[in-house]
């Protein structure tokens, strides 16, 4: 239910979060996904400010978020229609850390390959999870379709026998002109880490077999298989 996109309810979010009645964690919209009758997921919680390497304060950002999340089931009670005997069912077990540390990897993908164009001989899996590139500073600069993932930064440089994908890949992070996001956020999401995954393993698979270090893997002859395997690396 994205009643997120509705004015009057943004306008209500807006004003409940100016005067402080929704906790400043909440962020800008609320989103109402049904799960069952009578149950709904709200994925709206943001904490900033906390180290998902640290585990004290991972611990504060639990407890943090847990009394945010008491702070909003009561706001939600009071202002919201429907939600006047809500109840809170399960909260999620752990924290979605989104970033921790990325890997010096064999080639560092940046925004500028990607706002340029670049095309990558080893592209092993493409994102066009690109909202997190909108440049704030340049609105008139087109967003890039989509990211291309180089196989290569997912080799950390200095050890043969690894591979990194996911989010512990070699891209750059936002920041400086690009205020929203960078090429990290844009290809840490589910989809391009399954399309990371799935191409470390067809890799594994070919380090194992032909006894090479994930460096000297043949990009080409992996694109090849991927392909086979109804994975997309090439831009539709």
């Amino acid at each position: 239910i994205r009643t997120h996109k509705q004015p009057r309810f943004q306008g209500l979010v807006k004003r409940l979060r100016e005067s402080g009645e929704l906790p400043e964690g909440v962020g800008d919209k609320l989103v109402f996904l049904p799960l069952a009758e009578g149950v709904i997921m709200l994925n709206n919680m943001r904490l900033h400010g906390y180290d998902g390497t640290d585990g004290e304060s991972v611990t504060r950002g639990m407890i943090d978020g847990r009394s945010e999340i008491a702070e909003e089931l009561k706001c939600l009670r009071k202002h919201f229609p429907g939600f006047s005997d809500a109840r809170v069912k399960a909260v999620a077990s752990l924290l979605g850390v989104r970033e921790t540390r990325r890997i010096h990897g064999e080639y560092r993908l940046t925004l500028e390959d990607v706002f340029g164009g670049r095309e990558f001989p080893d592209t092993i899996g493409l994102s066009n999870y690109n909202e997190a590139l909108k440049d704030k500073k340049k609105p008139a600069r087109p967003t890039p379709e989509v990211t291309p993932i180089p196989y290569r930064i997912m080799v950390p440089t200095g050890i043969e026998n690894l591979i990194c994908p996911g989010r512990s890949v070699c891209a750059e992070r936002g920041g400086g002109t690009y205020v929203k996001g960078g090429v990290i956020e844009s290809i840490r999401v589910m989809a391009p880490c399954m399309a990371m995954g799935e191409a470390a393993g067809e890799a594994a698979a070919g380090v194992v077999s032909e006894d090479l270090s994930f460096a000297r893997i043949n990009t080409e002859k992996l694109r090849s298989s991927l392909r086979d395997h109804g994975a997309i690396v090439d831009p539709l």
